[in-house]
């Protein structure tokens, strides 16, 4: 799947059914070292289900709070992506599940009824499970409380191998270029197609890079340093102020350094796709080593 990602050059993914039983193991940190990062809900009692948001490392985003709790008949995780100091938009990753009851229709009213007071621009996107290709009471009722706070939905094509559109993608400021829209039905890794579609044009705004000051340590003539510290040492008179004697020889010490590896500054740029090893990463990769380890010893036992 991260693979499909990167191929697509896909910048954020709503996801669902991603089987997390918490919020960081080895799943995210993998996730991390292709150049993602997730938020998610997940259930921490249960096998399956979970929804979540895939970002790009570069992306700035949110998580939100709708403050929406209880919420029994759907799972959804929701954050905000920075586009411009004006215009942030609001992402909604939700997966719905079950027989389809009336409390589903009436908490997915208060939802977006919450929601809508947070961003003028809105996508929801994930499995709803109910099957919009024809007019039914269900289709009818969804299509009620979304168009209530201005959503429109866009698929139009079969997103399950055994037919019907059931992953839907809702759009309330026109932002989808629909004529992008690819629904990749030759996906093979899930029941469920992905789906594929750009935005109009917007400007988002990346992680700024940074500046950092270094010293080229490694360049440095060792012997020529020893004998400029050994003059600087030999050639010191001492104050009467002892504060003063140790701010004069600390700042020919400095000198000294400067001349020998001057302070420069350089800009890091942020990488995207860089692998993030970071703390989580390394922790999870010491448990996989340490697993392999354990799993080679008890086969090596194994053939004595």
């Amino acid at each position: 799947m991260m693979c499909f990602l990167q191929d697509n050059t896909v910048d954020v993914a709503f996801i669902t059914e991603t089987w997390l039983t918490d919020h960081s193991n080895a799943t995210t940190a993998d996730i991390k070292s292709y150049g993602y990062t997730i938020l998610h809900e997940h259930r921490a009692d249960t096998k399956g289900g979970g929804a979540g948001l895939l970002f790009k490392s570069s992306l700035q985003y949110n998580p939100v709070n709708l403050r929406v709790n209880n919420v029994s008949t759907f799972e959804y995780s929701s954050a905000a992506l920075t586009c411009s100091v004006d215009m942030k938009i609001l992402l909604i990753a939700i997966y719905r599940t079950g027989p389809i009851l009336k409390k589903f229709f009436e908490e997915l009213d208060i939802l977006l009824g919450a929601a809508s007071v947070k961003s003028d621009y809105m996508l929801v996107g994930g499995n709803f499970n109910i099957h919009v290709e024809s007019v039914n009471d269900f289709s009818a009722e969804l299509e009620k409380v979304t168009a209530s706070y201005g959503l429109c939905q866009s698929i139009d094509q079969p997103t399950h191998i055994n037919g019907g559109t059931i992953d839907l993608l809702f759009d309330n400021s026109n932002i989808l270029d629909c004529s992008t829209i690819q629904v990749k039905s030759d996906f093979t890794l899930s029941d469920h197609y992905p789906i594929l579609c750009s935005t109009k044009n917007i400007q988002v705004n990346l992680k700024k890079p940074k500046v950092i000051s270094m010293r080229d340590l490694k360049t440095i003539n060792k012997d020529l340093l020893s004998n400029d510290i050994l003059n600087v040492v030999s050639n010191f008179e001492l104050h009467d102020q002892f504060n003063d004697s140790c701010s004069e020889f600390f700042s020919k010490l400095h000198g000294t350094l400067d001349h020998h590896a001057p302070l420069v500054q350089k800009t890091i740029s942020f990488a995207a796709h860089a692998p993030w090893f970071d703390s989580e990463y390394k922790n999870q990769r010491k448990l996989r080593r340490k697993a392999e380890k354990n799993k080679n010893r008890s086969l090596y036992h194994k053939t004595l």
